[in-house]
């Protein structure tokens, strides 16, 4: 059974309006957390050779690389002042787990037996992500930071997902600096080589 388009997200969250970046943050978490769940039913349940699921994980990839790239640039360089006490570095030892299942998984056609089982990495460590950033991370950032900030981080969310990446790459250096600077020109040769491909996103 193919997922639902509803349940893989091009564009999770309410970022269009902005809004408290910790809500739209972990309603992001939600989405993809359910996205990648309906994948692993889709792939086992029809068995690696369903032609829909690959098009589906393109596009819950490129969802879950935009949601990743936004916290990067937008979340962790204000905690990692406010709270330097490696829970940022934490949570980007994930990032990159997840990071290199994804592109581990753009090598593989749907009809490969491995497919389903990285769809299975994934969406363990997408609910481990969703997990640790809302059990400790956000809510130290949200001790730190007032209504204001969250708000007018929020409201960023929107033009940082829009220029963000939506192919994995792990080798993009972690300094916020350097990834402020390559991100966007990343993202526009991701989105060449989408429409090039006719790929989703």
């Amino acid at each position: 059974m193919e997922p639902p388009d509803g349940m893989v997200p091009s564009d999770p969250g309410d970022g269009a309006r902005g809004g408290d970046v910790i809500e739209l943050l972990t309603a992001e978490h939600r989405e993809l957390c359910t996205a990648f769940a309906h994948l692993c039913a889709a792939a086992f349940e029809d068995g690696p050779r369903d032609p829909g699921v690959r098009p589906q994980a393109e596009r819950a990839v490129a969802a879950l690389v935009r949601h990743l790239s936004t916290e990067e640039l937008l979340l962790y360089p204000r905690v990692r002042g406010a709270r330097p006490d490696g829970v940022v570095d934490r949570a980007l030892v994930r990032h990159r787990e997840l990071e290199g299942w994804m592109q581990d998984l753009e090598r593989l056609t749907g009809s490969d037996p491995g497919f389903g089982h990285l769809l299975r990495l994934l969406a363990d460590g997408v609910r481990r992500h969703a997990a640790e950033l809302e059990s400790d991370l956000l809510p130290r950032f949200a001790r730190d930071a007032t209504e204001e900030e969250r708000l007018r981080i929020g409201a960023q969310v929107p033009a940082a997902r829009s220029l963000a990446p939506t192919r994995p790459h792990p080798g993009v250096p972690e300094a916020p600096q350097l990834k402020a600077l390559m991100t966007p020109w990343i993202g526009v040769a991701d989105r060449v080589r989408d429409f090039l491909s006719q790929r989703g996103g």
